[in-house]
């Protein structure tokens, strides 16, 4: 379950990021020594849900 958590925290993160804004995500799991682990195996487990996930928070819409 952590790494589901960690792929949705991360992938808000990288939106903020993407927009260059500084990120106003905060959880317990960035302070996880293996975050970046924990990260990558999520996204790996839910590949498609994270995607739709990511359009579902883009406030621009779907990125090609």
């Amino acid at each position: 379950m952590n790494g589901v958590v960690a792929a949705a925290a991360g992938a808000m993160g990288d939106l903020d990021a993407a927009k260059g804004r500084p990120s106003q995500v905060q959880s317990p799991i960035f302070a996880h020594p293996q975050f970046e682990h924990l990260e990558a195996e999520g996204a790996q487990r839910v590949g498609p849900a994270l995607q739709r996930f990511r359009d579902a928070i883009e406030p621009d819409g779907p990125q090609p």
